[in-house]
């Protein structure tokens, strides 16, 4: 398949996680600084495959194939750290909880 293209719409996607996570404070200073640095990469590299048709290859297929595959990771890591967050909310009204408790002790052993 002549005039094949790279999958610039699902790259425009990891880039937009790539800033999002970027600026995620539950995400390490040094973390969000490689994502910084990925996304500036690879928007980059986008600007250049927008305009650029290939010979439908293995490598194009590659290519493509990996996209995939980092866009799935990225979306799993989202939801780990939502999951993550939820938990951390849930132990702090658990904490709370726990403090309401032992106010109401009559006595401990």
């Amino acid at each position: 398949m002549p005039d094949a293209k790279c999958d610039a719409p699902r790259l425009a996607q990891i880039i937009e996680r790539c800033f999002d996570y970027a600026m995620d404070g539950r995400l390490s200073p040094a973390r969000r600084t490689k994502f910084l640095i990925a996304g500036k990469r690879l928007r980059g590299s986008l600007l250049n495959l927008i305009a650029a048709r290939f010979n439908d290859t293995e490598a194009l297929r590659a290519a493509n194939a990996r996209l995939e595959a980092v866009n799935a990771q990225l979306e799993r890591q989202k939801d780990v750290l939502e999951r993550t967050s939820q938990a951390i909310r849930d132990l702090g009204t658990l904490v709370s909880a726990l403090d309401r408790l032992l106010g109401t002790a009559i006595r401990f052993v």
